[in-house]
């Protein structure tokens, strides 16, 4: 469990002129443009795309400049020159964002704690700031803020799931489910919440508890089945149950049969349960429904499982290498043993 919070806002909203502006625009006069013998005017700048200025504005926070930061990022998301409250928190949030993804923590926890002094309600900013926290080290900190975030929505599962990543960092497992069942007395049909706790469980070893939980959470209205599926299938497959994971793993592909991970822990249970001829077909379905399937997953199929490591050279032909290297349970294979 990352705890990493999701972009907050997104940037479509703000990278191209409404349809009203454009529209509200006078035409350009036809004709010449200069007087005849001027000399011809300089082609205008392409626009600098939002995402590029955001990434400036990190780069100018961590140069120390922080005003031109919020200023570049205000640019950015179309907010005015001159940021006050909510505008203010918004701009720093993104940059707070953004540095929290590059692995900078601690100027991340910083940008995000003076977006929640220009607003203190902004959820994503003190989620920012919980899971920089954690990442930083000083985890009561991190749970004093996740606390927070969690009074401030108490129904919301991305705040509790945070709270439950820094529990879960100071070894209090207990304290984290008790955090999760109270999210699911506040929102009960919320299939996140379901799910965190299945997540949960299944982290804790507790399998049949952790599958209950998330059927549950695939009977909920919000329910987002190909994720879920997903999830079930890893859940049933750590607990041994390889058939019913791969019906799982399957079930998942049909909805969204172009995701590769749910191709590639197919693969892994055929393989855990024996099927090898099937594992090799579910490759080959992999790579033709998922674009650079082979680049993302390292799968290494088997005809037949070794059940030792030989102490002669082996057949090659016993082994299928997809592509990279790979083991097959408790038993580690030399290159000797790949096919190329």
């Amino acid at each position: 469990m990352s705890g990493k919070p999701l972009p907050p806002f997104p940037l479509a909203a703000v990278a191209a002129p409404s349809a009203a502006k454009a529209a509200a625009r006078p035409a350009r006069p036809a004709g010449p443009t200069v007087m005849p013998g001027a000399p011809a005017r300089m082609p205008a700048m392409a626009a600098v795309p939002p995402e590029a200025r955001l990434e400036e504005a990190v780069t100018l926070w961590q140069d120390g400049r922080r005003a031109d930061a919020e200023a570049t990022a205000a640019a950015a998301l179309g907010l005015p020159k001159r940021l006050k409250g909510a505008d203010r928190a918004r701009a720093l949030t993104q940059i707070a964002e953004k540095l929290y993804f590059a692995g900078d923590y601690t100027e991340a926890a910083e940008a995000a704690g003076r977006a929640l002094k220009a607003d203190r309600t902004v959820l994503s900013a003190r989620l920012i700031r919980a899971a920089a926290l954690r990442g930083w080290g000083p985890l009561a900190d991190a749970e004093a803020e996740a606390r927070a975030a969690v009074k401030a929505a108490p129904g919301n599962p991305a705040a509790t799931d945070g709270l439950v990543a820094v529990l879960l960092d100071q070894g209090r497992p207990e304290d984290a489910e008790k955090a999760v069942r109270a999210l699911l007395a506040r929102a009960p049909s919320a299939s996140a919440a379901h799910a965190l706790l299945g997540r949960l469980l299944r982290r804790r070893g507790r399998y049949d508890e952790a599958v209950a939980a998330v059927k549950a959470a695939l009977g909920c209205p919000d329910a987002q089945p190909p994720r879920l599926l997903w999830v079930l299938g890893a859940t049933l497959h750590d607990a041994g149950r390889y058939d019913e994971a791969i019906d799982a793993f399957r079930r998942s592909i049909a909805l969204a049969p172009k995701v590769g991970d749910a191709h590639a822990a197919l693969v892994e249970s055929l393989q855990a349960a024996g099927r090898h001829a099937e594992a090799v077909e579910a490759v080959k379905a992999a790579r033709k429904a998922v674009p650079g399937y082979d680049k993302r997953f390292l799968d290494l199929l088997y005809e037949a499982p070794p059940t030792a490591i030989p102490d002669a050279p082996a057949d090659p032909s016993r082994v299928i290498l997809v592509n990279g290297f790979g083991h097959y349970p408790a038993v580690p294979l030399g290159i000797s043993l790949v096919k190329s």
